[in-house]
């Protein structure tokens, strides 16, 4: 076990400029990749190596509007870094950029990176000549935080109270396991839910620790001959069951396809933890289409990083957002809504 002395922290800077030559963004197919050198640092007879994907019309389906860049660490310990993405000009100037901090690369993370990097439409329109003679360039900078006294450079070192920390955080994933066992087999349940006609048995205790809406509809009906039973009519019977699977274990099943009822179930019954895990999902999944629906979603279910995120990315879109026959719902947002997106297209017009 490598071990060290706390010492001033450092920081060390591996920038890497990538210059792609006839790079046709137009004619690039979906989800098509282009794959870096590779670049590398050494320190302490350490190798550090990297290399860059992009993706010219995204790495996601619904998304080709947006250049995709991530950062791919090849190495095997575990490293931490910041890592900030640019696009320089013609003349080497930095004139756009988004920082990722305090990123983990190990063998379950190799890559971090931005989806939703750059809206490609609007580079070759600006005036800053962002893509000009069909030459991107892209500059990358890992910034390392050290230590002085560390013995080996980016490597990070367990201490015998962090390996404690580990095996209890497993112990306890352990018993969140025994928690879905619970759920599954519906032993020593005292609670059931008719949803679609298909039963659900569950257990109060468990359910009003999460949610003060189950705490009230159980202190409601707790006079009545049939407290025990509760019927669901507004929840499809897949939602029902992976919204208690995240109750019991803080997992989900099938996320990428339930979603939005997902974050309607959650809103409804005050599973704060589980919003924001939807809410994230549906923001992967923003398109040209669903923009409006989504927005609608978020209102509606007081998501507010999700409802500025959409915002943002309809003012980024919004003429292709238009020619959608979706977007004819728009109208049917408040008012304080509409105003929110109509300064945001604004602000987005007078920085052009």
């Amino acid at each position: 076990m490598v071990t060290m002395d706390v010492g001033v922290l450092q920081p060390m800077v591996l920038s890497y400029k990538w210059e792609i030559n006839h790079l046709s963004i137009k004619s690039a197919a979906i989800e098509e990749c282009f794959l870096s050198p590779i670049f590398s640092t050494k320190l302490h007879n350490n190798n550090v190596e990297w290399r860059l994907r992009l993706y010219p019309k995204s790495n996601k389906r619904g998304l080709e509007n947006y250049l995709s860049i991530f950062v791919e660490y090849l190495g095997e310990s575990e490293v931490k870094a910041q890592i900030t993405f640019s696009i320089l000009n013609f003349e080497n100037k930095r004139i756009f950029k988004r920082v990722m901090k305090n990123r983990l690369f190990n063998e379950k993370s190799k890559s971090w990176g931005f989806t939703k990097f750059k809206n490609y439409n609007s580079m070759f329109y600006e005036e800053n000549n962002e893509f000009g003679n069909d030459t991107l360039k892209i500059l990358c900078e890992v910034n390392f935080n050290l230590t002085v006294a560390m013995a080996e450079p980016f490597i990070i070192t367990k201490s015998i109270n962090s390996e404690k920390k580990d095996e209890e955080s497993n112990y306890r994933l352990k018993e969140f396991d025994d928690f879905q066992k619970l759920l599954e087999t519906e032993v020593f349940n005292d609670v059931t839910f008719i949803v679609q006609e298909k039963k659900i048995l569950a257990h109060k205790a468990i359910l009003v620790t999460r949610s003060p809406v189950f705490q009230a509809m159980f202190c409601n009906y707790i006079n009545q001959k049939q407290e025990n039973v509760f019927e669901i009519t507004d929840i499809k019977y897949e939602v029902m069951k992976e919204l208690l699977r995240f109750i019991y274990v803080g997992k989900i099943n099938n996320i990428d396809q339930l979603g939005a009822d997902l974050l309607i179930a959650a809103d409804k019954y005050s599973i704060d933890g589980l919003k924001i895990l939807c809410g994230k999902i549906l923001y992967e999944q923003l398109t040209n289409v669903n923009a409006v629906e989504y927005l609608n979603l978020a209102v509606n279910c007081n998501v507010p990083i999700l409802k500025a995120q959409i915002i943002e990315f309809i003012a980024n879109n919004l003429e292709d957002i238009v020619d959608k026959p979706e977007f004819e719902f728009f109208g049917n947002l408040n008012s304080k809504v509409i105003c929110e997106v109509v300064r945001a297209i604004s602000r987005k017009s007078v920085n052009q």
